[in-house]
């Protein structure tokens, strides 16, 4: 029987000191889990990491490829996540956030979450919480 393969995290963003701080954060939040914490720049470089063992924080605004044409290429694909985590500026108007919901369950139907930017540890956190059975 061969070993099971580690979970993958991916987080994709475009700003550079945005995506260390998550990675660092999710790295000590996943210690005791056999997990890997990868990272992109935009979602080009995103897509060939992204497999069914992969959790994906993206973010829905880069340049190259933003995050909306990652899920897209992922249904196109046919590549199913274990889960999604959208960021975005979603918190200040309501209809926008309503907007970006209904965008992105358009482009995929898997277990997603939504962090909206910006976002404390606290937070980060919970989401993780949420993911909990999925590290395994």
């Amino acid at each position: 029987m061969g070993k099971c393969l580690p979970i993958e995290i991916l987080v994709v963003e475009d700003k550079a000191g945005f995506r260390e701080t998550l990675v660092d954060a999710l790295q000590a939040n996943c210690g005791s889990h056999d997990v890997k914490v990868l990272q992109a720049c935009h979602g080009e470089e995103a897509v060939s990491l992204i497999n069914e063992r992969t959790i994906l924080f993206l973010d829905l605004e880069m340049p190259v490829m933003d995050g909306y044409a990652v899920l897209e290429y992922l249904r196109r694909e046919g590549i199913a996540p274990k889960g999604v985590i959208v960021m975005g500026s979603m918190a200040g108007d309501p209809m926008e956030s309503a907007r970006v919901r209904r965008d992105v369950e358009t482009f995929y139907q898997g277990p997603l979450r939504y962090l909206p930017k910006p976002f404390g540890l606290d937070v980060l956190e919970k989401i993780m919480e949420s993911f909990d059975g999925m590290l395994y």
